[in-house]
């Protein structure tokens, strides 16, 4: 697998109009910079450099963003290879120089979603998580309505 490839193809994703949808414009340069991140590290390990201090903050953010994102959205074809392509970089980045287990676990849960795995429990939680969202959106009342109200009390007193 070409890795320069790979990086061409996500960052072509991320800044062109076909993200738009799907990512939003504040997080393009969050993606960007974490792919910037994950390709010099990729680089100092090549050439068998060591990695300084870095902060490993904006390959969160960016992973976290995906999964609020592929469990509250439907994937088109195009973003699944974005996604495919952005994991493999950010799971083996991970296991090669971030090593937290708690964003290979969330890296491995996008895995099982984009590819349609995903245990039971993990779609209950998902299914909870949506019902609970709905739930608010019920309790809230757009203010044309409420002003409508007040008018239609108006006329039924007539």
């Amino acid at each position: 697998m070409d890795i320069e490839l790979v990086f061409s193809k996500m960052y072509n994703y991320i800044n062109s109009d076909l993200s738009v949808y799907v990512i939003r414009s504040e997080y393009k340069d969050k993606f960007n910079n974490s792919l910037d991140l994950i390709k010099k590290h990729i680089n100092i390990l090549d050439n068998d450099g060591t990695i300084d201090a870095y902060d490993p903050k904006v390959v969160e953010e960016c992973i976290n963003y995906l999964k609020n994102v592929v469990t509250q959205n439907e994937i088109n074809e195009i973003f699944n290879m974005f996604l495919h392509d952005y994991l493999f970089v950010s799971y083996n980045w991970n296991n090669n120089v971030y090593k937290n287990k708690n964003l290979n676990d969330t890296i491995k849960f996008l895995y099982r979603c984009v590819d349609d795995h995903l245990t039971l429990k993990e779609l209950v939680s998902i299914s909870n998580n949506i019902s609970s969202r709905l739930s608010e959106f019920k309790k809230w009342t757009p203010p044309a309505f409420k002003l409508s109200e007040h008018y239609y009390r108006l006329f039924k007193e007539d």
